[in-house]
């Protein structure tokens, strides 16, 4: 395998293991969200601390609340359930260049 694409290679799953990781503390931070959910303060009104529950990404660290206000072009509500929520704002970090 030539070294450009053993590099691409060796890129593409630290990624993929990032947005796994990612994936799973959203599922614990979200966990008491009842879905259908209709609005961003309703997920926060769910989210036990929304101020000090801590999502990382990458090297960086944002509390729920910070990245409800990032990513809220992304998202798309109503949501069914939590993993549409969770799709949508892992497609937000991808497009904010943050995963």
């Amino acid at each position: 395998m030539p070294e450009d694409a053993t590099k691409w290679s060796s890129v593409e799953r630290d990624r993929e293991a990032a947005e796994r990781a990612v994936r799973q503390r959203l599922a614990v931070v979200l966990a008491d969200v009842a879905f259908p959910v209709e609005d961003q303060l309703a997920v926060a009104a769910a989210v036990d601390a929304p101020h000090s529950q801590r999502v990382t990404v990458g090297d960086r660290r944002f509390t729920a609340m910070e990245l409800a206000v990032r990513l809220e072009p992304y998202q798309d509500f109503p949501y069914e359930s939590l993993d549409a929520l969770v799709d949508d704002v892992v497609a937000g970090l991808r497009e904010e260049e943050l995963l």
